[in-house]
């Protein structure tokens, strides 16, 4: 699976790369329009403080949400109780599923871009593009690379929770 993706191109030599997930409802395009526009430091932007940074900014898929009478939402997954997890995790199943095949494959893309260099890679989500991340992260296989480690550089999630937090990890996995 494809997902579309807004980019923030680095102004200076390509160094790390940050994939950023953000969360339900909102939209990728506006999302990068505040990380590369608004001031965050000292009056610069979050593009003027790293000029080094290759941002990618994927779109989750519309989504019908069962609890909204089948509206269709942006969202990695859909989230039957917001209160109570657990509830209807078969919903959340699918579209992690769908979701974490699209954003393996741009961590992958974007390896090869750092010459399989995957400790470049920065994961990070907010809200439930945390909770994504966290589980692609747990679903990630990064391809041997003999001069480089096997791993990303890191995962951050802001406003985070563990999707299936009550199951094992084989368990989570196979979700």
């Amino acid at each position: 699976m494809d997902l579309d993706c807004t980019l923030i191109p680095p102004a200076l030599t390509h160094t790390p790369t940050v994939v950023f997930l953000r969360g339900r409802g909102d939209n990728a395009k506006d999302f990068s329009y505040s990380l590369a526009f608004s001031p965050i430091s000292e009056d610069r932007s979050l593009t003027e403080v790293f000029p080094t940074f290759h941002c990618v900014l994927p779109s989750s898929e519309l989504r019908p949400c069962p609890m909204d009478h089948g509206r269709k939402w942006s969202q990695w997954f859909d989230v039957w109780d917001t209160t109570h997890f657990q509830v209807r995790e078969d919903l959340q199943a699918v579209g992690l599923r769908e979701s974490v095949l699209g954003i393996r494959n741009i961590l992958m893309k974007e390896i090869a871009l750092l010459d399989g260099q995957s400790h470049r890679i920065i994961l990070m989500g907010i809200s439930q593009g945390a909770a994504t991340s966290v589980h692609t992260l747990l679903n990630l296989d990064v391809p041997d690379q003999s001069t480089t480690p096997r791993r990303l550089g890191a995962l951050l999630g802001f406003s985070c929770r563990m999707p299936f937090l009550e199951r094992t990890l084989a368990g989570m996995r196979c979700a």
